[in-house]
């Protein structure tokens, strides 16, 4: 009977001990598996309640910010609007560099004795950078009576030889007209191809005296 009543005392003990023993960690493990994200969700929203409230001048100074990044893109806009306005306006029209520039190639890839001389496939172009990149073309605008006028300088290359391409283009009554035109080559000895020569015609309408302007640019 003893021995019963002790092995129920050791059976009650060991029972109260592994109570005790598996008690915590199943209150623990169902703590921390089931109410993180509540006790997450908790933090985050007093975190959010307590942070600090942006004050006026904080946000006058973003407002400041944003005021200046919208004023410079809005600049730089306007000012690529001016530059694509005056390129498309010389493109467009028609008594500019550009235009006279591509009537003087016409003329010149369709003179026969200019394709003889250099061969076919023209090309032509602008003055040549320090790295081989052939820039805009050479023009001296000026203005004659009331009358503009170009004096431009570009170059062409053949499949024989290359040349230099020098010209005056005038404003006239029926629009504008070539001056000079006329066309010399690189090589020694130079050869000159005259492709048009109105300044007989031109200088007296205009009533002035063909010396004013040199022949070339390199004259001037």
């Amino acid at each position: 009977m003893i021995g019963r009543i002790i092995l129920k005392e050791k059976n009650f003990n060991l029972t109260k001990k592994t109570r005790l023993l598996f008690s915590y960690p199943c209150y623990a493990a169902f703590k921390y598996s089931i109410y993180p994200a509540l006790n997450k969700e908790d933090k985050s929203v007093s975190k959010h309640v307590r942070g600090p409230t942006p004050t006026i001048g904080k946000k006058a100074k973003e407002a400041t910010k944003t005021t200046y990044y919208t004023a410079v893109v809005v600049a730089g806009i306007g000012a690529f609007g001016l530059m694509m306005y005056a390129i498309f306006k010389e493109l467009i029209s028609s008594f500019s560099p550009q235009a006279v520039y591509s009537a003087a190639v016409d003329k010149i890839s369709s003179d026969p004795r200019v394709v003889d001389m250099f061969g076919a496939n023209i090309k032509c172009f602008g003055e040549t950078s320090r790295r081989g990149r052939r820039q805009h073309i050479t023009n001296l605008p000026y203005e004659l009576e009331g009358k503009k006028g170009f004096r431009i300088r570009f170059y062409l290359q053949g499949q024989y030889r290359s040349g230099t391409v020098n010209l005056d283009a005038r404003e006239s009554s029926s629009g504008w007209d070539f001056r000079y035109l006329f066309v010399q080559t690189d090589s020694y000895p130079h050869q000159v191809i005259v492709v048009e020569d109105n300044r007989s015609v031109i200088d007296r309408e205009n009533a002035s005296e063909p010396s004013q302007f040199p022949l070339s640019l390199q004259d001037s």
